[in-house]
C-alpha cells in the first residue's frame, strides 16, 4: 500500500466508512478538533489543499498533493487522533480520476447507507464551504467539488420530478 508517486497535483481521498467499518470502529478516526485535523493535514510537506468530511457513516479527507504516500497519510491521521493503532485496513483508497468519481457517487447518493437520501449532499456542500472559508483550498480542490455539488444538485432536482 506504500506507493509513492510525484509529477502535478493529485488527488487522494482516503475514508473509513459504513461499508467496511462498524460504528465503534469508525468513531476511532474522527477528527475530534477538526481545525486541528486540517493544520496537521496542511503542514505535513506535500499536502496543498484538504477537505474533511465526517459525518455519522464516514470520515473522508480529499488532499490536494504533489506526492501521494499513503502510509504517510495513514501516519499523520494517527498522529491527529492520537490513536496508536488504528485499522486502516478498513480504509479506501482512490486518487485522481477514481476519488473524483467517488466523489460524484457520493454527492449522488449513491455511496449512502440509505441509496438515494439527500443528506450527504448538504453535509459535502458545508465541509467544502469550511475549507474554502478557512482558506484550506486554493484552486485544484474547489473545481472538482463545485462540478460534484451541481451534479448531486441536479441528481436530486430529477429525482424530486419524478415523485
Amino acid at each position: 500500500m506504500n506507493s509513492v508517486i510525484t509529477d502535478e497535483l493529485k488527488l487522494l481521498n482516503v475514508r473509513i466508512t459504513h461499508k467496511k467499518a462498524p460504528i465503534h470502529v469508525l468513531e476511532k478516526f474522527t477528527f475530534k478538533d477538526i481545525g486541528k485535523a486540517y493544520r496537521v493535514f496542511l503542514t505535513s510537506g506535500d499536502i496543498r489543499e484538504c477537505v474533511i468530511l465526517q459525518t455519522c457513516n464516514r470520515v473522508e479527507v480529499f488532499l490536494a498533493l504533489d506526492k501521494i504516500d499513503v502510509e504517510k497519510i495513514f501516519d499523520i491521521w494517527k498522529d491527529i487522533t492520537e490513536m496508536k493503532e488504528l485499522p486502516f485496513e478498513l480504509a479506501e483508497i482512490d486518487q485522481d480520476k477514481a476519488a473524483i468519481n467517488h466523489l460524484l457517487r457520493l454527492t449522488s447518493g449513491l455511496e449512502s447507507l440509505v441509496v438515494g437520501e439527500d443528506q450527504i449532499l448538504g453535509q459535502v456542500k458545508r465541509a467544502f464551504e469550511y475549507s474554502r472559508q478557512n482558506c484550506y483550498v486554493d484552486s485544484f480542490v474547489p473545481i472538482i467539488f463545485e462540478h460534484a455539488i451541481k451534479v448531486g444538485g441536479r441528481i436530486r432536482d430529477r429525482e424530486l420530478k419524478k415523485t
